[in-house]
């Protein structure tokens, strides 16, 4: 089915301009004319809604769109870039780029990019990757990722793309591009979500607090967020316990903080 807003775009916007944090400014701004909006035209009925700091025009919202025209789209699971891509999980499992809709040999639900490969996440936390030599067919075959740990609970990405973290609910791992274990920490219960680089990242706990690092200093503690982005510039975008019940996750995307919704 197509998503229909769920409410005014307006106050969902609202809610989400207040979840916005300067960190490096010491700044906690709430809905301040400084955040702008740069919603597609038909971004209402997707399964996104954008807040970016950015003015400039994106064509995430249009390549949805010309998606759209031919096609019924489920509502989303996860999304990532991938080269000059976007690349949308679905929920029934399926991935589109652009006008492609292509399926799978395994049933996954979480998408990541990482040293130029495709990497996927099914519920019971085995890893897998994609060969380059399927991502122009229509349906893909994903491989186990023999080095990888088992029951994964979380991974993320440096967005200066140098380093893979992978968590379970033992240990966590920081993979540097060859793959090799760059650091292995514990981190227990904490949902860590990487900045722009491995000293900078947001860590989301059980009480529903997220813990602000930046230059592995702890600088910020804000409470009721289940998740979140950090950008290159120590901008902060939540997802608060209030707007959960709208969105299932914020991601960063074409360089721009997405809310995907229910």
């Amino acid at each position: 089915m197509i998503l229909q807003p769920i409410t005014s775009l307006n106050n969902l916007l609202t809610h989400q301009n207040s979840c916005f944090y300067n960190i490096k400014n010491g700044d906690d701004s709430n809905s301040t004319d400084s955040e702008q909006n740069s919603h597609g035209s038909c971004s209402s009925d997707i399964g996104f809604d954008i807040v970016s700091r950015s003015t400039e025009s994106s064509d995430v919202e249009q390549n949805l769109c010309d998606f759209n025209k031919n096609h019924i789209i489920d509502s989303i699971q996860d999304v990532c870039d991938y080269s000059c891509d976007q690349i949308y999980l679905l929920t029934d499992g399926s991935i589109k780029i652009a006008s492609r809709l292509i399926k799978n040999n395994r049933f996954i639900n979480t998408l990541i990019s990482f040293n130029g490969y495709l990497y996927a996440c099914d519920k019971f936390g085995t890893l897998y990757y994609l060969s380059n030599r399927y991502d122009e067919g229509d349906y893909w075959v994903w491989k186990t990722a023999t080095w990888a740990p088992s029951d994964i609970q979380h991974l993320s990405v440096t967005l200066n793309g140098q380093f893979l973290f992978l968590s379970t609910n033992k240990k966590s791992y920081l993979f540097d591009q060859c793959m090799k274990k760059y650091r292995k920490f514990t981190t227990g219960e904490l949902k860590r979500v990487y900045g722009k680089d491995d000293t900078c990242y947001l860590e989301f706990d059980a009480e529903k607090r997220c813990h602000i690092t930046i230059n592995n200093m702890k600088v910020k503690t804000i409470g009721d967020c289940i998740s979140g982005i950090m950008d290159y510039y120590y901008n902060i975008h939540l997802l608060t316990t209030k707007d959960y019940i709208y969105y299932k996750d914020v991601k960063w995307l074409n360089y721009k903080p997405y809310y995907i919704k229910r």
